[in-house]
């Protein structure tokens, strides 16, 4: 990173950690951000039939088998996880970031503090709260790993740790307090990938510090670091790839490191040593990945490279997004989908859903751009086997707007984004709301992630 005064930081560190779905007024303070746009809280008692007026309430609901299992990993950042007989997702509690999970053979769905007298405060003491990322032990289904964020009293700054989760056990411990030290500090971390016994994650601390003008101005650098899951001893990667100058470190297949260098648009890999440097696909520095899926049975990794044009992230009007599969080798094809302008999918053994450019317009945002759904709230889906027909499988009608989506066999899972007005702005704001939609019986259900319970 470049020089940055700390007050900047501050601010940056405290929206990520509100997770924000559109931008923020610019003149109000980080203070004003919190109560302008994180108090929308949802009420067990609220009704939502309105909002998807025309599916029915879910009556009684009935586990099929799935077509969706274990050897298929979302990489890129994923919001719903699923692991045996799960789904982990993420929700919010008084507006502090948790996870609940859906028994798929109920359809129940849990809070995973497994206190069942906890009220799921601050004050009360709960650990499951101020929770972000999730990533699975590769030794067991039930252990996975993530980071909390809170606020330090005495440096009026986010803080970030590690924990360790045993969902079947129901105990979550610290494995790292995110001190190196007590001056050296590290601040947003990013879980990467485990590998050998080693969790990898990113991390921003402070480099250097000086004060000018009565103005503490402090250096801050990104850096890769692991930590050992046994030990728990924490130790700094020092190789080329350390921080983002040479791509960001992010996945591995057990044979290849990937990384995505977004500044030149290319995407390459390295074997497990960090060495032999090979270029897998080169996209340029107008397009993005959005999408990205491992697939263990076949050994193929799958992308969605799209042009940032159609995600109002450059004024380059390119509207252009393809999906590509990698194969054990390096090598890669594109899909020959039935659009042209993919923005992103999901993977599925027999299915693969994806949503196309296909804007619709609300208005304009308090920075003075579109504010907009690219993908006109829409979800289809064609068969890996045979990709030249698609289907429509879920039309939000402008009324049931989604952050993101998961499909497990006919249920679709969506995280429900609500449209806001203030002051003659629209936003789209996180509700806190997932919901649950029967596609073979045109049912929903209402998840109200407050405490994890149904409505």
């Amino acid at each position: 990173m470049h020089q940055n005064k700390y007050v900047f930081i501050t601010l940056l560190l405290i929206c990520a950690i509100i997770l924000s779905c559109s931008c923020e007024d610019k003149k109000v303070t980080a203070d004003g951000l919190i109560d302008k746009y994180s108090n929308e809280t949802i009420t067990s008692g609220q009704n939502y039939a309105d909002i998807a007026d025309w599916l029915t309430p879910e009556e009684q609901y009935s586990y099929r088998t799935t077509d969706n299992s274990d050897n298929i990993a979302d990489i890129y950042n994923p919001i719903f996880f699923v692991k045996s007989d799960r789904i982990y997702y993420e929700t919010r509690i008084d507006n502090l970031m948790s996870f609940s999970y859906i028994a798929l053979k109920t359809g129940e769905s849990f809070s995973l503090c497994p206190d069942p007298l906890c009220d799921h405060t601050p004050e009360g003491g709960c650990k499951y709260l101020s929770l972000h990322q999730m990533m699975f032990s590769k030794e067991s289904d039930d252990v996975f790993y993530s980071v909390k964020t809170t606020l330090d009293e005495e440096l009026k700054a986010p803080v970030s740790s590690i924990c360790r989760i045993d969902a079947k056990k129901g105990t979550i411990n610290e494995i790292f307090n995110g001190y190196l030290s007590e001056i050296n500090i590290l601040r947003m971390l990013t879980l990467r990938l485990t590998d050998n016994n080693r969790l990898y994650f990113t991390a921003i601390r402070e480099k250097s510090s000086k004060v000018t003008d009565g103005i503490i101005e402090r250096e801050y650098e990104e850096t890769l670091m692991s930590v050992n899951l046994t030990t728990y001893e924490v130790s700094i990667v020092d190789n080329k790839y350390k921080n983002k100058e040479h791509g960001e470190y992010f996945f591995t297949d057990g044979k290849y490191i990937y990384f995505i260098d977004a500044i030149v648009g290319r995407l390459f890999a390295t074997d497990m040593n960090f060495e032999n440097e090979t270029t897998v696909l080169e996209y340029g520095n107008e397009y993005t990945i959005s999408s990205f899926y491992y697939d263990a049975d076949t050994s193929e990794t799958y992308i969605c490279v799209h042009s940032r044009y159609m995600m109002g992230w450059s004024e380059t009007e390119i509207e252009d997004g393809n999906i590509y599969c990698i194969d054990k080798n390096l090598n890669y094809s594109k899909l020959d989908m039935p659009s042209d302008k993919i923005l992103e999918f999901q993977l599925t053994n027999e299915y693969i859903y994806y949503t196309v450019y296909d804007p619709v317009f609300y208005g304009e945002t308090p920075y003075g751009v579109p504010c907009m759904r690219a993908n006109g709230n829409k979800i289809y889906r064609i068969q890996r086997g045979d990709t030249a027909e698609g289907e429509l499988v879920f039309d939000g009608r402008e009324k049931l707007h989604f952050r993101d989506y998961m499909v497990t066999g006919d249920f679709l899972y969506i995280n429900y984004v609500k449209l806001f007005e203030d002051q003659g702005f629209k936003v789209f704001r996180i509700t806190g709301l997932t919901a649950r939609v029967d596609m073979e019986n045109d049912a929903v259900k209402w998840f109200n992630l407050n405490n994890g319970s149904g409505t």
